[in-house]
């Protein structure tokens, strides 16, 4: 669900010629021809849970969520510096939409970027991750 808003977001706030898409893993992305000369793709990271210590009623949980938005950029041979520059601006793109955006879900904090790095370099493809986070409480169905 979240990965949903998250794309619709990036989708209203970002102009451009540019494909956007989910995927369960970085290898599956880091795998894909990008159809576009920049392609995004969102990729679940991980959750972290912290127990909120109820003694009593269900049981509330804190739930840190990561995810990543990886940037496919195609180039041409020996175009370096249009590489980074090109990076640059797609990734102040996404943090503008995203850094500080609250998703339309109850209990989410607003979404905080963590760290970038590369994935690759391969066939003209620069391939990048930005990780965001977001905090939700989550409460048990059980008491």
């Amino acid at each position: 669900m979240l990965l949903e808003l998250v794309e619709a977001q990036l989708q209203s706030s970002i102009t451009g010629r540019i494909s956007i898409d989910t995927a369960l893993q970085i290898a599956e992305v880091a795998s894909k021809k990008p159809q576009r000369s920049v392609s995004l793709f969102l990729v679940p990271l991980g959750d972290r849970v912290t127990n909120q210590g109820r003694t009593t009623g269900p049981i509330l949980d804190q739930v840190t969520t990561t995810f990543a938005v990886v940037f496919a950029i195609r180039h041409m041979a020996g175009r370096a510096e249009l590489k980074h520059a090109t990076l640059d601006e797609w990734r102040k793109k996404v943090r503008d939409a995203l850094n500080g955006w609250t998703p339309g879900l109850p209990t989410y904090t607003p979404l905080l970027r963590g760290n970038g790095q590369i994935v690759a370099l391969r066939d003209h493809t620069l391939w990048w991750q930005d990780q965001y986070r977001t905090t939700f409480l989550e409460e048990s169905a059980y008491a």
